[in-house]
């Protein structure tokens, strides 16, 4: 299980540094890392499995979502930015 230490997204004090200018998709346990030490979560669509969270230093707009829910434990997250053609 891979996580953001070795996509070299933490930087030398520890910190996560953030890619959301440089990225637009993670998946599996780095998406969820991502989400948890760097987005603040915005709002929640149940009927969807939908999670809708910002960046607080860029202000851009990432989903995370399930892609594979029909797949036993549903599936690995993806949490992807948001863009005008989703919108």
């Amino acid at each position: 299980m891979s996580g953001c230490r070795d996509v070299g997204m933490i930087l030398p004090e520890g910190q996560l540094k953030c890619v959301c200018r440089s990225r637009d998709q993670f998946d599996g346990s780095v998406a969820l890392e991502y989400r948890d030490r760097h987005l603040v979560r915005v709002s929640i669509d149940p009927q969807r499995w939908t999670l809708v969270y910002r960046c607080p230093g860029t202000g851009m707009i990432w989903i995370l979502d399930y892609p594979e829910s029909s797949s036993h434990g549903g599936g690995n997250p993806r949490l992807r930015q948001l863009t005008q053609m989703d919108g």
